[in-house]
């Protein structure tokens, strides 16, 4: 599979590319997860992909889950989806901050 930037020879590769271009370290990736420092830190170093992880990662580093699953079941997909839609939410939420948080800290505005 190729990018805009080049080609991607793993999940584990394409996270370690998603992280590394936010500027996200370890602990925030975690934060942002709603995971462990040690659990993030695990998944940097071997990525195993299921459909729970990539909605995940979708919400996080907004790779869509189709780049993470290739074919899988779209109808199986959206039902997930619907199932862990406040776990989503909240990911998608502590992204948000944390990018917010980031441009305040580079002296820019928070706000677009």
């Amino acid at each position: 599979m190729a990018t805009e930037r080049g080609p991607v020879t793993s999940p584990t590769e394409r996270l370690r590319r998603a992280i590394g271009e936010r500027g996200w370290s370890p602990e925030e990736l975690a934060w942002v997860l709603g995971y462990t420092t040690e659990a993030a830190e695990n998944l940097t170093r071997e990525l195993r992909i299921t459909p729970t992880l990539a909605l995940r990662l979708e919400a996080a580093v907004e790779i869509p889950v189709g780049e993470w699953l290739g074919g899988a079941a779209l109808h199986d997909l959206w039902v997930l989806s619907e199932h862990m839609e406040r776990e989503l939410v909240g990911i998608r939420r502590r992204r948000y901050r944390l990018n917010e948080l980031r441009r305040q800290e580079d002296g820019r505005s928070p706000y677009p």
